[in-house]
This record gives C-alpha cells, structure tokens and sequence, in this order.
C-alpha cells in the first residue's frame, strides 16, 4: 500500500535467469567427486594387486638361506 509494489513481471524474469556460475561451480563439484571416488578405487585395486603379489612371492622369500644377503624382501608379510 504505501511501499513499492513489486513489478510481477521482473519477479518472475529474475527467478527464471539462469545462473551460470551456480551451475558450473556445482558441475565442477560433480566432477571433483566423481574423479576422487575414481582415484580411492584405482588406490584399492593398487592394494590388492600388491597383496596378492606379496602373497605369491613369501614361499619364495622363506625359501631363501637367512645367510644370503642378494635379497631384500624389506616388508614382506607385512603389506
């Protein structure tokens, strides 16, 4: 009544202007998600090809004479 009436038509254009920014900063976040999920399960699968090395090579490693220094197994059976 005694204030500014809102104009219908600028409210309705400003709810509908698209907002760039807000969408690609919240593609980027998407992306950066999506590439850190990646990156934990190439990290998992590095894991568990390791293991399965460190598995396969300790019946070779206690094969060796304790005397013989050619080889450092460093942590095996640890992993």
């Amino acid at each position: 009544m005694w204030g500014h009436k809102k104009d219908p038509d600028k409210t309705a254009e400003t709810a509908e202007t698209p907002q760039p920014l807000k969408d690609a900063v919240r593609e980027a976040r998407i992306e950066a998600a999506e590439r850190s999920g990646v990156v934990v399960d190439l990290r998992d699968s590095d894991v568990a090809r390791l293991e399965l090395l460190n598995d396969a090579l300790n019946p070779l490693f206690d094969e060796v004479p304790n005397d013989v220094d050619l080889f450092d197994c460093g942590s095996c059976g640890i992993l």
